[in-house]
């Protein structure tokens, strides 16, 4: 379950960190890391107005790892996602206000394309300061959720 997750005890992480530094530096914990990035569980999110509605997932342990995400509320299937987040037991209402949902993004080799993974969603429990990737085993989730420039 997602409160499992995000067990917010003061303990010491691997990095060193304790959850009291982490939320001092809005450093978010992965407990599980990300796929292909197992190893890496600190995070933090990088907003820009240059690069709006667009963020990015920044590794600290790795500066070599970043990530684009978009929060889902940008996406037309936000509501679907959101769906399968709660059937799933990942959020609840009681939750669903100190929790993000973000996808990650991809673009193709010649960068005319870009899109959404979002059978595999990000969760960012803001009050926490934990975070999780989650893959969803739904077939109308899409791992390449095409993005349509206005």
């Amino acid at each position: 379950m997602y409160n499992q997750m995000t067990d917010s005890s003061p303990k010491k992480i691997e990095s060193g960190m304790t959850q009291k530094q982490c939320t001092q530096k809005n450093i978010f914990r992965f407990g599980f890391g990300l796929p292909g990035f197992e190893t890496l569980q600190l995070f933090r999110i990088i907003s820009s107005r240059g690069i709006a509605p667009f963020e990015l997932l920044q590794s600290e342990e790795d500066q070599r790892v970043s990530l684009i995400i978009l929060n889902i509320k940008y996406l037309p299937i936000h509501q679907k996602i959101y769906r399968a987040l709660t059937i799933a037991n990942r959020i609840n209402p009681s939750n669903s206000t100190s929790v993000d949902v973000y996808v990650i993004l991809k673009a193709s080799a010649d960068k005319k394309k870009l899109t959404a993974n979002v059978k595999a969603p990000v969760l960012i429990d803001r009050e926490r300061f934990t975070g999780q990737q989650l893959v969803l085993e739904r077939d109308d989730l899409p791992v390449d959720y095409q993005l349509v420039r206005k």
